[in-house]
């Protein structure tokens, strides 16, 4: 690498720096989601931000779900507690143990309304010692993400923000957003059950990153990831097309 070449990868640092992404301490739980990495700064999925994840239909929305929990117990690897904030009692907690999270680990909070899921989720990010924190909303106003991605750049918290058939996409502060379709799971050939769950994850925008498309298989405790075909079709868990 040349001089100009190391100025420009020094300046880059910098603004990303300048624009809250700090870089992760040796200590922080890494979040490896294979050939999906080069898409975040520095080829570094940000934790202690706040990603937003956007849902349409009753499949994608339990994907959408299925995909946070795996991100999770990465996170949860050397990390403290999470907290998943709702007004539904949606996740069965022994289910969690597929994505290795511990759901005695877990503080599951149920609001009454979504504007007090947002206050929770603010109170809950800027809270040091937390793995993650995830929040159900079908809306999001750009204010209010502002407040949640100030609350993590302070404590370094990763936060999730599901939305589930939002009335308006409309901009927001979160540092990525990404929308979580379900495929069909395989199964190895003569072996009977249900085979590792599987995702088509699009990554719609990210903060000075580059967006994509990627299959990711979550074999154990640890993803597998490939670049999709042009027009591959995809298929909901009732068997019914949806791209």
């Amino acid at each position: 690498m040349n001089s100009k070449q190391q100025i420009v990868v020094e300046l880059r640092k910098e603004l990303l720096l300048l624009q809250g992404f700090k870089a992760a301490s040796p200590d922080a739980a890494k979040v490896d989601l294979g050939m999906m990495n080069g898409c975040f700064p520095n080829s570094t999925f940000p934790t202690g931000n706040v990603h937003e994840i956007i849902s349409t239909i009753d499949s994608e929305k339990s994907a959408a779900s299925a995909f946070v929990c795996a991100v999770a117990g990465m996170l949860m690897k050397r990390s403290g507690p999470g907290i998943w904030i709702s007004t539904k009692n949606e996740i069965y907690p022994p289910a969690l143990n597929q994505f290795n999270v511990p759901a005695e680990r877990i503080v599951f909070v149920k609001a009454k309304r979504e504007l007090d899921v947002c206050w929770a989720l603010e109170e809950a990010l800027k809270t040091d010692g937390l793995a993650f924190v995830a929040g159900q909303v079908q809306d999001l106003s750009f204010t209010t993400s502002r407040r949640l991605q100030l609350a993590v750049e302070k404590s370094q918290v990763t936060g999730f923000i599901l939305r589930h058939s939002p009335n308006s996409v409309n901009p927001t502060a979160c540092v990525s957003r990404m929308k979580i379709q379900p495929l069909r799971s395989e199964l190895a050939d003569g072996l009977p059950g249900i085979g590792d769950p599987r995702w088509r994850v699009i990554v719609e925008k990210v903060r000075n990153g580059v967006p994509g498309v990627f299959d990711l298989v979550w074999v154990k405790d640890h993803f597998i990831t490939r670049i999709p075909q042009t027009g591959e079709v995809i298929i909901d868990i009732d068997r019914r097309k949806i791209s």
